[in-house]
């Protein structure tokens, strides 16, 4: 997770490593966040002149079976479910799903009652830009933004970042690349979240993982 800061001049960035696979389908994901530390993240962002903090690392946790505890299949456990002072912690209108590909049947009716705003993978990779104003439009009365970027919605045959291996529909990493820039010129963002990421699905020699890095170093090292 990055935190990003509001200077005008000079970005800031406070990176939080949450090593963990819960809610995966297997292991691998927990070693995300130091395969990116590992491959420079902190040396590139301070390159191109990032000031970058350290806020901090949440527990490990790898991925086990849990088949007495199936709750997170249907949405959040109470513990989770509770943190705000709401319930829904958002409602609709702080809401927006850029790049929704297959989906449970159970999210497909919670996004249908709440009638939450949808621009689907599609459409999201034949016009990566357009798809990223439009999903930026129905937030306008929020003051400030969180971008969450699953990397399982880039197509696997460009790069085998994830354990989702859909081919042929969804946007190149490139095209991640500039939806996220597109979404962080919005100067109430305040937050980015990269999550999904499994280093042990590219090569050996580490070659997704460095696209993966330097997506995020011109994104988040753009000027605001």
């Amino acid at each position: 997770m990055c935190g990003l800061g509001d200077d005008a001049l000079v970005r800031t960035v406070t990176l939080i490593e949450a090593p963990t696979s819960a809610g995966a389908y297997a292991p691998g994901q927990e070693d995300g966040p130091r395969a990116l530390l590992d491959a420079g993240l902190r040396e590139e962002l301070e390159a191109v002149g990032v000031t970058v903090r350290i806020g901090g690392q949440a527990s490990t946790f790898r991925w086990r079976p849990d088949p007495g505890s199936p709750r997170a299949i249907d949405g959040a456990v109470d513990g989770l479910g509770a943190l705000a002072a709401q319930r829904p912690m958002l409602d609709a209108g702080q809401i927006s799903f850029l790049g929704l590909g297959p989906h449970t049947d159970f999210e497909a009716e919670v996004i249908a009652d709440r009638e939450l705003p949808v621009v689907d993978v599609r459409s999201t990779a034949s016009d990566p830009l357009g798809s990223a104003r439009t999903a930026l439009a129905p937030l306008a009365a929020c003051d400030s933004l969180a971008v969450h970027f699953d990397v399982d919605l880039v197509d696997f045959l460009d790069a085998p970042l994830a354990e989702n291996t859909d081919r042929g529909t969804a946007p190149s990493l490139k095209a991640c690349g500039e939806i996220l820039s597109e979404l962080l010129t919005d100067a109430r963002v305040r937050a980015l979240t990269v999550t999904e990421f499994n280093p042990h699905h590219g090569s050996k020699d580490g070659r997704a993982t460095q696209r993966l890095l330097q997506v995020l170093i011109e994104v988040l090292g753009e000027a605001e």
